[in-house]
């Protein structure tokens, strides 16, 4: 059970997996795209889901900073339970 859902898709089959089953259970979904690592086609498909928010970085070091400043992340702390998206 999860609040929400935080990927680096790539092109992890498991990542893709657990993207399905958090976009089938209508959780908050956050995609960073990286662009020095490939995205597969069905990655790039799920980044386009109703429900999803995507982040781009240059690379996975300058993730930490995008986070903080990002103003996706205020939006997601109603969802905020035992699980996920805690600061």
């Amino acid at each position: 059970m999860c609040d929400g859902f935080l990927a680096v898709p790539g092109t992890s089959f498991g990542v893709h997996t657990e993207a399905g089953v958090a976009l089938a259970a209508g959780k908050p979904m956050v995609f960073v795209e990286v662009e020095e690592l490939e995205t597969s086609f069905f990655g790039q498909g799920l980044m386009q889901a109703q429900d999803a928010s995507r982040l781009r970085v240059s690379s996975l070091e300058d993730l930490p900073k995008i986070i903080e400043q990002s103003d996706i992340f205020p939006q997601l702390l109603p969802y905020q339970g035992s699980g996920g998206f805690q600061r």
